[in-house]
């Protein structure tokens, strides 16, 4: 019995090999959460002895892989499946003495469309919301109560100063990409309504005293793209300098649901109704022999994706492959965020026993992700992947600094344990 484990990118991806005369026939079993397809396919190499490396297009692509007992052409079979952008397909095809993974530029191509229709889709829903929005904080009207007044008032001081930004940050702002503009870059028009707003404001910080009455020239005008693909948001922060304090508007790009007598707000959750109703798993899951089997996921601490799928391939004892989703939202200086902040999550406590493909739905209800069953193999879709492509979200596993930045008692980002070892 060989075991390895490489520590990659802050998870673990091990794997471990019966041993057998024939690479390709040998029974192999690997747990690869985050890891890239050349670092999976360097590890299969190592595990079985053929030689196998990717090409240039798939070697950055981050994968889910939990495989228990299942032979390399099998494992090389499904892996190059399940890269292509149809109408491509990917291959293994020989250089030399080594097996070369590699998408088709049909495949190439298709993916880089599908990252630039969802772009341009997404710029034209956010910069027709904000315009709606706009409208609605400036139309006062004689049916308002003093409620929504008060609310238009408010919230339209800051899509008054997110239209002094430059131009150009406005639309990279709008394009999905994290901005930060210092006050001196404002319009004097912006100027006056951030110094206005923050004036009565303050806050200590590591013995330091920031008020905006004096310290107003120091703030900040963040923006940060935000939300689910179904309903994407812009949220604005006023930061007072660097002590750590601010004044947020969660969405620029929608009215506030409720609205306080006092002129407070609150908004609408992260996804919408229908995103949460649609069926994430084949329309026949029900039916499908290999999902009947009764099984029973933990409720333990620190619940987080890798652990969750991993204790459903374990105890199901079926394989699983897909494009890798870390569901955490990127913090701080980190240049993109994801869509939303799964991490330290975990589901509502289930029944004791149920089927395979009700722990699979109930899994990617709560990490907003896809699922499919094909050839015997679960498939993970996650419909962030494609932000991703184009560079509007990061889908690498969290860095050191930010698995800091949960806390000791976080499960996130510590090794996967080997498949079969989630009990």
């Amino acid at each position: 019995m060989r075991t390895t484990v490489i520590i990659a990118c802050c998870l673990a991806i091990g794997a471990t090999s019966t041993g057998g005369a024939d690479p390709n026939t040998e029974d192999i079993s690997c747990t690869i959460a985050g890891g890239t397809l050349s670092e999976a396919v360097s590890q299969l190499a190592s595990l079985s002895g053929a030689r196998l490396r990717t090409g240039p297009r798939v070697s950055g692509h981050r994968v889910f892989l939990y495989v228990q007992g299942r032979s390399l052409d099998e494992i090389r079979r499904e892996v190059a499946a399940d890269i292509p952008g149809l109408p491509g397909k990917s291959v293994w095809y020989r250089m030399g003495e080594s097996l070369v993974l590699e998408e088709d530029i049909a495949s190439y191509e298709a993916r880089e469309r599908a990252a630039r229709t969802i772009q341009q889709k997404r710029y034209r829903e956010r910069a027709e919301n904000l315009a709606r929005f706009e409208a609605w904080t400036a139309s006062i009207r004689d049916e308002d109560d003093r409620a929504t007044r008060n609310t238009k008032k408010g919230l339209r001081k800051y899509l008054q100063i997110f239209r002094a930004l430059p131009p150009r940050q406005q639309k990279m702002a709008l394009h999905g990409r994290p901005v930060e503009v210092p006050f001196g870059q404002i319009s004097s028009t912006g100027q006056s309504l951030v110094r206005a707003e923050v004036f009565n404001h303050g806050r200590t910080s590591s013995g330091v005293q920031w008020h905006g009455s004096r310290d107003y020239e120091s703030v900040r005008v963040a923006i940060m793209p935000t939300g689910p693909l179904d309903r994407p948001r812009l949220r604005e922060t006023l930061m007072f300098g660097d002590s750590g304090g601010g004044l947020t508007l969660l969405d620029m790009l929608r009215p506030p649901v409720r609205h306080d007598q006092d002129g407070g707000y609150t908004y609408h959750g992260d996804r919408s109704a229908e995103d949460r109703a649609r069926v994430r798993g084949p329309a026949n899951r029900a039916t499908i022999p290999a999902l009947q089997r009764l099984i029973a996921i933990e409720d333990s601490p620190g619940w987080n994706i890798e652990r969750a799928l991993l204790e459903v391939s374990s105890r199901s004892q079926l394989p699983l492959l897909g494009g890798y989703d870390p569901c955490f939202r990127k913090r701080g200086a980190s240049p993109m965020m994801i869509a939303r902040p799964c991490w330290g999550r975990r589901p509502e406590k289930m029944p004791r026993q149920v089927p395979i493909w009700q722990v699979l739905d109930h899994i990617a209800q709560e990490f907003d992700l896809d699922w499919d069953f094909r050839r015997g193999w679960i498939r993970i879709r996650s419909p962030r992947t494609v932000l991703a492509w184009g560079g509007e979200v990061d889908v690498s596993p969290p860095t050191p600094e930010e698995l800091r930045s949960l806390g000791e008692n976080s499960q996130y980002g510590k090794p996967v344990p080997p498949l079969g070892g989630a009990r």
